[in-house]
Formats: C-alpha cells, structure tokens, sequence
C-alpha cells in the first residue's frame, strides 16, 4: 500500500511477538487469523454523507488496524483512522491516532487522540459521517485528545534516561506544528487517563519519528 494511510509503525512486544499498524486504506490481508478482534460492521443507523473531497469513499470497516505476528498473523484491534505509530509502556499498547481535518466544526469530528490499544479493541473509525461516538458502550474512548496536528512517531519513556517526573510518559510527535507532547498516564480502571504537556516545540521542527 502506497498511501500515506498505509503501512506505518512496527514493534516488538513484551512478549516477543510482533506488532504492526496499519491506517485505514489498508486492506486486512487475506489468510490471517481474525482473533482476536474478530467481529465488525459498518453500524450504521442514518444514511451517511461520504466526504465531498473523496477521502475514504467506500473504504469500509474495520479500518485502520494492529496486527499481530507470533508465528501466525492476528488481528489484534482496529477501527483506527491512520494510526502512524505504537509503543508499549509497561506492557500496554498505545498509539496515536490521527483526526480527519476536514472534518473539524461537524458533529462527527474526532479529534487526534492517544488509544489504548487492547486486544479486540474497536475504536468505531467510519468514512464520511459514520464514525461512531467515544460514548458507545463497545468503543473503547481515548485516553486524551490533542489539538489539531498531525500524528507521526511517538515512544514510551519508561526505562529511558529521561527524570523521574516523566517515568509515567509517552512521547508523541506532531509534524505538522512542529511538537513532542509528553502525556503523563495514570491508572483509572482498566485503562488509563492523560494529562498532556508541551514537550518540546520548534520552527522547523516537522518531526517524523521517535
């Protein structure tokens, strides 16, 4: 896939698998195990509108996606827009998933947002006006939503020679505004919340890996 919603990011896991991601105009490949997110369709209730500019037209569900490779292919979570990168801080997986800017001012914008990316996760990317609301009760919502930008790299902290008060971070690269956020994590449940700062920032500064 040639795209810039093509193939991205790739890491290896805390339990020596291999972890890949994928944006939304990539096709699932064929033969691969669809466990453990297995399940998809496109849900919707109202006709939808599909963008007027063409993006995405007739690209279905289940979008961007992780895969998983430990011998054999699996689907591990999707429902992702364009997801540039992931990275494992503490044995959880997280990405940074990229916002649709043509879609700013409607009531089906979602902002760029950092995912807990969890094994089965759906996290209801839909073409046009179809995306699915962070309330619905089978969508996991986002750790934290950023302003606009452009998501590329981003890595966890932990572990790195960074001090201690951002032992607790992930990194995440902005290209298009020429930012690294430090987001802070804390625990709440089974997941996590963020409390988001302004790293670093430059001009130029259009990083593009972490």
């Amino acid at each position: 896939n040639r795209s810039e919603h093509g193939n991205h990011g790739v890491v290896q896991g805390p339990d020596d698998a291999i972890y890949m991601v994928h944006g939304n105009y990539t096709k699932i490949p064929d033969g691969i195990e669809l466990d453990p997110h297995g399940n998809w369709a496109e849900d919707v209730l109202l006709p939808r509108l599909w963008d007027p500019r063409g993006h995405a037209v007739n690209i279905m569900a289940p979008g961007g996606q992780v895969l998983r490779y430990d011998g054999s292919m699996h689907l591990y979570a999707a429902g992702m827009r364009n997801t540039y990168d992931i990275t494992f801080h503490d044995g959880d997986l997280f990405g940074y998933d990229a916002d649709m800017e043509w879609d700013i001012g409607t009531p089906w914008y979602r902002a760029p947002r950092l995912i807990h990316i969890i094994p089965g996760a759906e996290y209801g990317w839909r073409a046009g006006t179809a995306k699915w609301s962070p309330s619905f009760p089978d969508s996991l919502p986002p750790v934290l939503d950023t302003d606009v930008g452009s998501p590329t790299g981003m890595v966890s902290v932990r572990g790195s020679g960074f001090p201690d008060e951002y032992q607790d971070a992930v990194l995440m690269a902005d290209w298009s505004y020429g930012r690294i956020f430090a987001v802070h994590l804390t625990p709440s449940g089974a997941t996590f919340e963020g409390r988001n700062e302004t790293f670093l920032t430059g001009r130029p500064f259009n990083v593009t890996d972490l």
